[in-house]
């Protein structure tokens, strides 16, 4: 069944349906869930906030600004956030990035992540943030700014300044070790 039409039949009265996002789109929102969250059984809850609160939503859903599974993101992603704040934490994708397994065998590369993580950990959470959603999460200029809220040219403004500031940091820390 067309996801358009699914969601028109659910928010139609067939409720049931509902469960077809879930089986869906269940590994995405638990895989966000667990890479802001750290700990299995932490993002589990969330995730199955994500989708009540998804489920009560989704008549406000618009398919022409998003994709589905875009929207889902943005929830998952704030209720994560409204989770580490609830536990008196503040979003700390610092200690995530650090603690980010290299997604390449080989140790050069593992040496070169550990090092790009240190680099974002110098970062203030909101840059932290907006780098990792663009390059470690890949997500599109567009799809981020319907995540945070803001317009895409201050993204791109935004992105380039960090781009920049991590530059400097390297330079400052590895004495232009890294500049070949």
């Amino acid at each position: 069944m067309e996801e358009k039409e699914l969601i028109r039949r659910i928010n139609s009265g067939e409720k049931e349906l509902f469960k077809h996002i879930i089986n869906e789109y269940n590994n995405f929102v638990y895989s966000i869930c667990v890479n802001i969250l750290r700990n299995p059984e932490d993002a589990r809850d969330v995730s199955q906030d994500t989708f009540y609160k998804a489920y009560k939503a989704l008549k406000r859903y618009d398919g022409t600004k998003s994709k589905l599974s875009t929207w889902l993101y943005k929830i998952a992603y704030n209720k994560c956030i409204d989770f580490i704040r609830k536990k008196n934490n503040f979003l700390n994708l610092k200690s995530y990035l650090k603690q980010k397994e290299s997604k390449f065998d080989y140790q050069e590369h593992h040496f070169e992540n550990e090092i790009v993580g240190e680099l974002i950990a110098e970062l203030s959470e909101s840059d932290s943030a907006l780098i990792t959603l663009y390059y470690l999460n890949e997500l599109s200029i567009r799809e981020i700014s319907f995540i945070i809220d803001d317009n895409e040219n201050n993204i791109k403004v935004r992105l380039h300044r960090i781009r920049k500031q991590l530059k400097e940091l390297a330079n400052k820390k590895y004495n232009n070790e890294l500049q070949k």
